[in-house]
């Protein structure tokens, strides 16, 4: 049987890798190094494999490409390559990140690539997998992220629990996660559009259930503020923890 061709590499597949590509070839490791088993060349490269590996699925499971199944293949020969050397503990110059934490998101890096192989071609482009990864190769963008991320609070100040009013649980929402949430938007919008587009998903999933309260009656507004604003706070709370796990900050 005649072996199979690798995919070609036009301008379009170049487009979708070069701006990570770049970014993981212009990170300067030696500079992280803090000593340790593993060399940081090894870990970039390491990242900068496992990225092409994701893109390169998606980009040919989009096009209908011959060589996804080989592609896909591969890519999960890379994965568990990937995880068996770095899977476990962060390498010691991300000594930052607790254990736990870095458990946690190899752990969603890899439920990411699994949807990605199992979802239907051009539902998934592989964002969720590579953002992580982006980050640790990127100090500077993962101090952004992380700040945006802690500027993103769950819980409010006790008197917003005790005797929450309609215009101070507004206010709160404005300074303490809509504000945040444009913020990491803004930042992702580039690069990762998709990550971006599921942050704006989520402020409107807030207004939404936050505008009939606003709206209301006074007469009704209490008792809907009352019913309202816990699944409100449960909300943000859940999604607020699914990107800080993802993003490798305790939840």
């Amino acid at each position: 049987m005649a072996r199979r061709r690798a995919p070609g590499r036009g301008p379009f597949f170049l487009a979708l890798l070069v701006a990570l590509r770049l970014a993981l070839l212009d990170a300067d490791p030696a500079r992280a190094c803090t000593g340790g088993e593993i060399i940081p060349d090894q870990f970039y490269n390491n990242c900068r494999r496992l990225v092409e590996g994701v893109q390169e699925v998606a980009v040919a499971r989009r096009v209908g490409h011959p060589d996804a199944e080989l592609l896909t293949g591969r890519l999960v020969k890379t994965w568990i390559d990937f995880y068996l050397e770095h899977g476990e503990a962060p390498p010691p110059f991300h000594a930052d990140i607790a254990t736990g934490t870095w458990r946690l998101a190899m752990r969603e890096v890899g439920l990411s690539i699994r949807r990605l192989i199992d979802q239907a071609p051009g539902h998934d482009d592989g964002e969720p997998a590579v953002l992580p990864l982006y980050l640790l190769v990127q100090p500077e963008a993962r101090q952004t992220v992380h700040a945006w991320l802690d500027a993103w609070t769950a819980s409010p100040p006790a008197e917003l629990i005790t005797g929450p009013t309609v215009a101070s649980c507004t206010a709160w929402l404005e300074a303490s996660v809509i504000r945040p949430v444009l913020g990491l938007r803004g930042f992702l919008a580039a690069e990762f559009p998709n990550s971006a587009e599921r942050l704006l998903d989520h402020l409107e999933a807030i207004r939404q259930r936050w505008r009939p309260v606003r709206q209301a009656a006074p007469p009704e507004q209490e008792a809907l503020l009352q019913t309202t604003w816990p699944s409100l706070l449960a909300l943000i709370g859940t999604e607020r923890t699914a990107w800080r796990t993802r993003l490798l900050l305790e939840p």
